[in-house]
């Protein structure tokens, strides 16, 4: 029998007022926020006090049968110690039993009353008479202004304080705050594999109500009088907008998103219009659609180049006069812009060329979620001011904020990845490494019998090396900004080139292949360098480059720095051969192409690689090796003859957007890296000036 909900009210550990609906513990005056999942371990504890807890039970009742290691538990457990101000030795509140489980040892008691705020009524029932509307506002916005925790002791001075609103297992995303700023609506994924939209009452310390049963709906907003929710439904192949009025639990199609496939719904401060992506053909870039809630008339209002990924997570901007976006040059390369409706003036507001993970405006800025410098986190662009700030928030991995004027309060989701990189040879499949964090673009070379990624796992992305066993794990560079991303080994398996942005705009770099004798290659310029792979005679880089509004393959000779153009119709990733002739990817075409020696046009030679993944292959002499994503599969494609052979199946997710598989020519090895786990919960921070 799962623990979920039986210990759902306030309750006494010791000393410690416990408040799993707020996921927060209370001590005389110190007020501690905790994470969803320690909310749930304690709770199981304590509903079993004195009892061992079996580490196959927990195991089940918190990550939910999910692969989980002991040292994963033991870390937890020891958060929680930190928490309660307890200790393994001699402990009052958590104790050890060798090879077998926990026990609370503390009493457990019900809690006074008078310690925890008063739980509310549900939100908007139905036959509920719409003045309820304003009661539960003022009631929410006091509960929440007297729930705030203390964490000065435990934050630096100056940052701002987030707090979980959200502790389902899995992914609860799309949050949008209300424009009073006391509901957030969000989609989150059930168990049976649909996708719901929930409502949550800020500080009510009562269940989320849950708006719909079926098909799959996602990326919802409040109306300005918050009196409905819009949101997007797929259901057997059509998108449709729903409208769903919160008194009385009423929907109605309101128009049709053909095309749509981002979670990214805005609706304008008048009520009249809202806006989304759409890619309304087969070939081409999404675009941002408006849709007239009237009259259901669509009208496309950008227009990027057909060699983008295209343009999504619009936002209008308070006064409606604006539109900002996020333009997508390929799939993990975006900037924000911002489109005047009237005039249909286009300015760029940022030139990082990395993940944008979903915008909000407040009345003189746009805020925007980015790993820009390494870290996924807010960054604000203000209308008066040249440069970005990232704000200064306690939590991190935060992507899709929403900010409320009126309330000063801003949503966003904060997720949680595991990755694991495996090695396969001869179809057999070894884990090298796994841990809490992103592993991306592995390589590998037979000389030096070393592998080499890049990762977050010290915080930032930087360059890793271990040996191909998965030995002697070593960090090669130590930026501490930006994003260092895509390492390759020379021919010769001695040096390393890889992309990084320490100051801000993506460069080049070389080193040898133990980390030592950094240097940058190519011209000192503002023109941001991606992707880059070696000349089979390892004098040169072909690599990507934002040229004219698309991405184009450049080389760069190492002796000399001089560059030169090797693609003009698209290019994202390339190999140049021996013989001159080049293979690459383009931005948002599936498929390889090459392009003769002689400069004649390209031509496709592999239809089935997704443009998704445009890293994950290499040529192997005469054929080329590639992830084919549609079966899971390596695979080998003879360029002469045209025959395919399958090399190993790939089992679990593979990460799209960034090269997730390494193969190693003539070897028959490749490096593939699983997303083994991705979870999040939603978070809410007070953006009112910050402690000092």
């Amino acid at each position: 029998m799962r623990y979920t909900g039986v210990m759902e009210s306030p309750f006494k550990i010791g000393s410690w007022l416990v408040e799993p609906e707020l996921n927060r513990i209370v001590r005389q005056k110190h007020q501690q926020a905790i994470e969803p999942r320690l909310m749930r371990l304690l709770v199981l504890l304590a509903a079993k006090p004195r009892e061992l807890v079996a580490k196959d039970v927990i195991f089940d009742e918190v990550w939910g049968g999910l692969a989980v290691t002991d040292e994963s538990l033991a870390q937890a457990i020891s958060k929680l110690r930190k928490l309660l101000d307890d200790g393994p030795d001699g402990p009052v509140y958590i104790e050890t039993i060798r090879k077998k489980g926990y026990r609370l040892v503390a009493d457990v008691t019900p809690a006074d009353p008078l310690d925890a705020a008063a739980p509310m009524p549900g939100l908007f029932r139905r036959g509920a008479p719409a003045m309820g509307l304003a009661i539960l506002v003022v009631a929410a916005l006091w509960v929440w202004n007297s729930s705030k925790p203390d964490t000065s002791s435990t934050l630096p001075s100056g940052y701002f304080v987030s707090n979980p609103i959200t502790s389902m297992l899995g992914r609860e995303r799309d949050p949008a705050i209300s424009p009073s700023g006391s509901f957030v609506v969000y989609s989150a994924r059930l168990p049976d594999g649909s996708e719901q939209i929930f409502v949550h009452g800020i500080g009510r310390g009562t269940s989320d109500r849950q708006l719909t049963t079926t098909a799959t709906n996602y990326a919802p907003v409040f109306t300005p009088d918050e009196l409905s929710v819009l949101f997007l439904r797929k259901q057997a192949g059509n998108c449709s907008v729903i409208l769903f009025t919160l008194i009385d639990g009423a929907e109605r199609i309101v128009g049709d998103c053909i095309g749509n496939s981002y979670a990214d719904t805005t609706v304008s401060p008048d009520g009249k219009t809202i806006a989304f992506s759409a890619k309304l053909q087969n070939e081409g870039a999404h675009a941002i659609t408006l849709l007239d809630l009237e009259s259901r008339e669509q009208r496309v209002v950008t227009a990027p180049a057909d060699a983008m990924w295209g343009d999504y997570d619009p936002v209008f901007s308070t006064d409606g006069r604006y539109l900002y976006f996020a333009r997508s040059v390929s799939e993990a390369m975006q900037d924000v812009y911002r489109l005047e409706l009237g005039t249909g003036d286009l300015i760029r507001i940022s030139r990082d060329g990395r993940n944008i993970m979903g915008i909000a405006v407040t009345g003189n800025s746009v805020r925007f979620a980015s790993n820009r410098d390494g870290r996924y986190g807010i960054w604000e662009k203000n209308n008066k001011s040249e440069g970005l700030n990232r704000l200064p928030i306690s939590e991190t991995g935060i992507i899709n904020p929403s900010y409320s004027a009126s309330s000063n309060r801003m949503v966003f989701e904060a997720i949680t990845r595991v990755s694991a990189l495996n090695r396969i040879q001869d179809g057999q499949v070894t884990t090298l490494h796994e841990f809490n964090g992103e592993i991306l673009h592995p390589d590998m070379a037979n000389q030096q019998n070393r592998i080499v990624f890049s990762s977050n796992r010290s915080g930032f992305y930087e360059i890793w090396s271990a040996t191909k066993s998965g030995q002697n794990l070593t960090r090669l560079t130590d930026f501490r900004s930006g994003f260092s991303a895509h390492p390759r080994f020379s021919p010769n398996g001695e040096f390393i080139t890889f992309d990084a942005r320490p100051t801000g705009t993506a460069r080049l770099f070389v080193m040898k292949s133990d980390g030592s004798d950094l240097r940058t290659v190519g011209p000192e310029d503002f023109d941001n360098r991606y992707a880059p792979t070696w000349t089979p005679d390892g004098n040169g880089l072909v690599y990507s480059k934002e040229t004219n509004d698309q991405l184009e393959l450049w080389h760069v000779s190492l002796e000399t720095g001089e560059e030169t153009q090797l693609t003009t119709t698209g290019g994202t990733f390339g190999y140049l051969l021996n013989d001159n002739t080049l293979l690459h990817t383009r931005p948002s075409e599936p498929g390889i192409w090459r392009k003769p020696p002689d400069g004649s046009e390209p031509s496709r030679v592999l239809e089935t690689i997704h443009f998704s993944d445009w890293g994950n292959w290499a040529p192997a002499g005469s054929s080329l090796l590639y992830f084919d994503r549609a079966t899971a599969k390596l695979m080998r494609k003879n360029l002469e003859t045209g025959d395919i052979d399958d090399l190993a199946s790939v089992e679990g997710y593979v990460p799209t957007a960034d090269p997730a598989v390494a193969f190693v020519r003539g070897s028959g090895e490749a490096l593939v890296v699983n997303r083994v786990r991705l979870e999040s919960d939603l978070q809410i921070v007070d953006m009112s000036p910050p402690q000092q």
